[in-house]
């Protein structure tokens, strides 16, 4: 009886939804570095009070660059990008290539005409990973910070207070010894003196600081440190993602 009732429930696909899945540990992994500083940007939208503000970072230095929005329609999006690269990025260079959620704004800028005359093309994260567009969302939250660091008591934000906000988040020391600011210049902030910084050194530390976070975010994550079992999967059998997170 044990085994016809074992062989029962585990072909009944209501039972199967029901089971509780076993906690198990995630790989996590880093995309490789971009080749030069000023060429991968993060992009992102947040809302606050009734308000929408436009956030772009940079990869490499997190130099951060924002701007108020009145819709998150794709041509105020487009706009925002191009007067937010135009002074940064030269209009000869390579492809500056933005990295942002698949929201509806946003799609319907990746074959944009007018981007494209500006070296600009915008790629989309995928929608099954729940961690898309890490950089982007770092960025607002610590965009958020800041804006009640400097005043906690007016909900509603200038284009000056923004300016000034954002001014003070890219002058903020960061893990790497130095602000967003002074990687982006290369430029000590406080002398205007040259720093002996190369984009080389500055990309490989970056990635190494990544690489040696992995261990320890997995295990926080999953204290067992239990390690996923591959299934030995055939074509018609019904499967479970877990990136789904929808047992249905």
């Amino acid at each position: 009886m044990d085994k016809t009732i074992e062989s029962v429930t585990s072909s009944c696909h209501q039972c199967a939804s029901l089971l509780k899945n076993q906690k198990v540990r995630e790989e996590q992994n880093s995309a490789d570095p971009p080749g030069t500083i000023g060429s991968s940007f993060t992009a992102d939208v947040l809302k606050r009070e009734c308000q929408l503000f436009f956030v772009l970072r940079e990869c490499v230095t997190s130099y951060t660059f924002t701007k108020l929005l009145y819709t998150e329609r794709h041509h105020d999006l487009r706009d925002a990008i191009i007067q937010l690269l135009a002074e940064v990025h030269p209009l000869d260079s390579p492809f500056a290539v933005i990295r942002t959620d698949p929201a509806s704004g946003f799609k319907t800028l990746v074959k944009d005409e007018l981007l494209a005359r500006q070296r600009i093309t915008i790629e989309l994260g995928r929608p099954k990973n729940v961690n898309k567009n890490p950089v982007a969302e770092k960025a607002i939250q610590e965009l958020e910070d800041e804006i009640l660091r400097s005043n906690p008591s007016s909900p509603v934000i200038t284009s000056l207070t923004l300016s000034l906000v954002t001014a003070r988040l890219n002058t903020r020391i960061r893990n790497r010894g130095q602000s967003a600011s002074e990687m982006w210049t290369q430029r000590d902030q406080f002398s205007n003196n040259k720093i002996p910084l190369t984009d080389q050194n500055l990309k490989i530390d970056q990635h190494e600081q990544r690489l040696k976070n992995h261990p320890h975010s997995e295990r926080t994550k999953c204290p067992s440190c239990k390690l996923p079992v591959c299934p030995d999967l055939e074509i018609g059998d019904i499967v479970y993602l877990r990136c789904d997170r929808n047992k249905t």
